[in-house]
């Protein structure tokens, strides 16, 4: 059973994150942060700052960066690069894309401040795509580094077990253009173990070595917009989180119960806290990638237990048959985790998992969220 637990970035940098894990099947607590070209709302301004904060690799999908500027370091003098007010958030580690979203004065404000501008001009890629080959480029120079360091130290034959995956968490890409938000789900199929991506489109001016997983290059191929497979990636839209759960049983971990934010007060006010970004009890399963018709063979089987409304293998879902959207978490269990809701969900065929993220909002001190107050 493959366990999906989104606490290790959700709740990454406080007390409430869960310990690491261990096991092939386990979510790494490290994680990258693909920033993408859409807005930072201001009602996720606060988990974006946290996801942001505590990522492994920061990364900015082209305009993405733009964007970045504008919510976090705009205040900040381009004419001085030493700046330490750009701390509102930490830098990014990179930019990466086409670039030709990027503006000028952007560009000129993160590489004035040592941040790395990679500029990858292939058509045969979206800008996201590129954000996730950096990704994987990055690991594996990450792997070669420990290779070298094991074989200066005379370790076993100077080879460590592999590169490590780091947990992907894409942030935008779920709303805005309908074509972008189909390109997004189109990524998460493509990452996901167990799903046929059918290769993509490759670009002959663009390879990369292709190996045995144990550092002995056998080759060259062209690399397009073929990303690898990794074992969890997820995506963080506004106002959803949304991942793929490939064939098989998972067992989804859902914090429905943040940290609260440090409370702030004004003269003559009382004073008043923000609720943190935590998960509300709105999901649905959605079988986007299957054949369509209730009766059909490539409708996807699903049985869930954890929902206020579960489902059964024996109501095939499908775009065109039963579809279950707008179902609800059950409370967590009184004998469980504080503050987690627990589903398990077995599936024969790829589905995706989407999850309501709550909005942050002011709450009076002391505030049931009743009556008077609000």
């Amino acid at each position: 059973m493959l366990t999906w637990d989104p606490r290790s970035f959700l709740l990454a940098g406080t007390e409430m994150a869960p310990p690491v894990s261990s096991g092939p099947d386990a979510s790494t607590s490290q994680y990258a942060l693909i920033l993408l070209n859409q807005p930072i709302v201001q009602h996720q301004r606060r988990l974006f700052s946290r996801l942001w904060r505590n990522a492994t690799l920061r990364v900015c999908a082209d305009g993405g960066a733009n964007r970045l500027r504008k919510a976090f370091h705009s205040h900040s003098s381009s004419s001085s690069p030493s700046s330490s007010s750009t701390d509102s958030v930490p830098l990014p580690h990179v930019i990466v894309g086409d670039l030709d979203s990027l503006t000028p004065s952007t560009r000129s404000f993160y590489s004035s401040r040592g941040v790395e501008i990679s500029e990858r001009p292939s058509q045969y890629a979206t800008d996201l795509q590129k954000a996730i080959q950096y990704v994987e480029d990055w690991e594996h120079e990450e792997w070669e580094a420990r290779r070298s360091e094991l074989q200066a130290q005379g370790g076993q034959e100077g080879k460590p077990e592999g590169p490590t995956s780091l947990t992907l968490v894409i942030f935008g890409g779920l709303s805005g253009r309908l074509d972008q938000t189909v390109h997004t789900l189109h990524v998460l199929w493509q990452l996901a173990p167990g799903c046929d991506s059918h290769g993509g489109y490759e670009d002959p001016d663009e390879v990369e070595a292709v190996g045995t997983g144990n550092g002995n290059e056998q080759g060259q191929r062209p690399r397009g917009g073929r990303p690898e497979k990794r074992q969890h990636s997820y995506v963080v839209g506004d106002g959803s989180l949304v991942w793929l759960l490939a064939e098989g049983s998972h067992k989804l971990v859902l914090p429905v119960i943040g940290p609260a934010a440090p409370e702030t007060s004004a003269p003559g006010k009382r004073k008043r806290s923000l609720t943190a970004p935590l998960l509300g009890k709105a999901c649905g399963v959605l079988p986007l990638g299957v054949e369509g018709g209730a009766q059909s063979k490539g409708a996807a089987r699903v049985s869930t237990k954890g929902l206020q409304w579960d489902l059964s293998a024996e109501d095939p879902q499908s775009i065109g048959g039963f579809l279950s959207t707008s179902n609800y978490l059950l409370p967590p269990r009184e004998d469980g985790e504080e503050g987690v809701s627990m589903v398990e969900l077995t599936t024969d065929k790829p589905i995706y998992w989407s999850v309501e993220i709550a909005e942050e909002e002011e709450v009076e001190e002391g505030d049931d969220g009743e009556g008077e107050g609000k």
